[in-house]
């Protein structure tokens, strides 16, 4: 089942969305001053409310990308339907549910400003990709799956850095 008329405005969205969050997280961490070791969970003012507003669309976009086991499903490409997809986005949900509800602000805000950034890049490549004259002169596909391990690796990082050093992160979460 083709699917086109979906995945390029679906994809166009999303990018834009990513797109927006990106440089919301962005501004917002500029604006108060974060720190990417050690950034206590509430600061207060304008920069915090402004970054709690833009993780709020984070989470959203949770939601919306589980359109893409949808339009697997559409397209009949059950094989990229593996555990680990599966697996990503019900944890993706799940982790930034308990974020959002405990911790919806502060040292939380690297991965999904990082994560972002990544989705800009994939979703312009998913939403130009299903364009069949284009896709022939697509070739950063490998790089967009270089940047979502370097992704991994320095969220992972950034994580546990509110984990060894006392910056205000709840510890009893």
């Amino acid at each position: 089942y083709s699917c086109r008329a979906l995945l390029v405005p679906y994809n166009l969205g999303l990018t834009l969305l990513s797109l927006y969050m990106f440089y919301e997280l962005v501004m917002s961490a500029y604006q108060g001053g974060y720190n990417f070791f050690c950034q206590n969970t509430h600061s207060g003012g304008e920069a915090d409310n402004r970054m709690m507003n833009v993780l709020w669309w984070y989470y959203f976009s949770k939601l919306i990308e589980f359109m893409d086991t949808f339009f697997f499903i559409l397209r009949k490409n059950n094989h990229q339907i593996s555990f680990l997809h599966v697996y990503h986005h019900a944890s993706m949900l799940n982790i930034w549910w308990f974020v959002m509800n405990w911790v919806p602000c502060g040292h939380s805000y690297f991965g999904a400003t990082f994560n972002s950034f990544i989705h800009v890049l994939m979703y312009s490549y998913y939403g130009l990709s299903a364009v069949p004259a284009i896709r022939p002169y697509l070739w950063w596909k490998k790089y967009i799956t270089q940047g979502q391990l370097v992704q991994f690796v320095l969220t992972m990082f950034q994580t546990s850095c509110a984990v060894v050093w006392p910056c205000g992160f709840p510890m009893g979460w």
